[in-house]
């Protein structure tokens, strides 16, 4: 993340900009399409990143996670956060602040877990 937000060049931080605009734009997340554009948001840092093997790491992990998400749903308050942070992330890479986008994606990170991990334990997974 901290290699992204120092070397990323401004079109990379567009196009996740023009992603984040169809995010915010739904009233409520549409599962299957927060989904795909979160991952286009967040594939946008592992198509231009340098390091492939971690790149493909969060491919792959990223996966996994829709599978065994599938089933849960994302809360109001989480989904409000997830903007917030996504919008945290693109001003850090706009000022090319590393420390900064290594917090907001602790911070993100750590929300998700929280959320997904409640949720499947009230599943019963």
């Amino acid at each position: 993340m901290g290699w992204f937000a120092e070397f990323a060049q401004p079109e990379m931080i567009d196009e996740m900009a023009r992603i984040q605009v169809q995010i915010r734009e739904m009233a409520s997340p549409d599962l299957p399409r927060f989904r795909r554009l979160d991952a286009e948001f967040h594939g946008v840092i592992c198509r231009h990143h340098y390091n492939t093997v971690a790149a493909d790491q969060w491919t792959r992990l990223r996966r996994a996670l829709n599978v065994y998400g599938a089933r849960l749903r994302i809360a109001p308050a989480r989904f409000q956060a997830i903007l917030e942070e996504h919008d945290e992330l693109l001003a850090a890479f706009r000022a090319n602040d590393p420390k900064r986008a290594d917090v907001v994606i602790r911070k993100h990170i750590s929300g998700s877990y929280v959320q997904m991990s409640q949720q499947m334990r009230a599943f019963g997974l």
